[in-house]
């Protein structure tokens, strides 16, 4: 499955990730999918800084979103936070 995050996407209290106020991202090791949001966090919450090239991390997965390239289209994974090449994000406020 392909994720794309040109779509809108906003974080919730509980810190999930909700694509178009539907589905939210869950944790799914090797591959990240979405889900019907179930608030109890877990493999549905993710922490960051809040600011430009940060990284977003998933407890319960202990690893951090991430993508295979920088490219438009690229498949989002789940990696190594250590990995800063394909880990580091752009979150913007509207």
């Amino acid at each position: 499955m392909s994720i794309s995050f040109l779509q809108l996407w906003f974080e919730t209290d509980k810190s999930e990730l909700v694509l178009a106020q539907l589905l939210c991202l869950q944790s799914d090791n090797p591959n990240p999918v979405l889900y019907k949001c179930h608030e109890m966090g877990a493999d549905q919450e993710w922490k960051h800084k809040g600011e430009s090239k940060t990284a977003i991390y998933n407890i319960a997965a202990g690893t951090c979103l991430g993508a295979h390239s920088k490219d438009s289209g690229a498949t989002v994974t789940m990696k190594l936070c250590s990995d800063p090449m394909f880990t580091m994000w752009d979150l913007v406020k509207l």
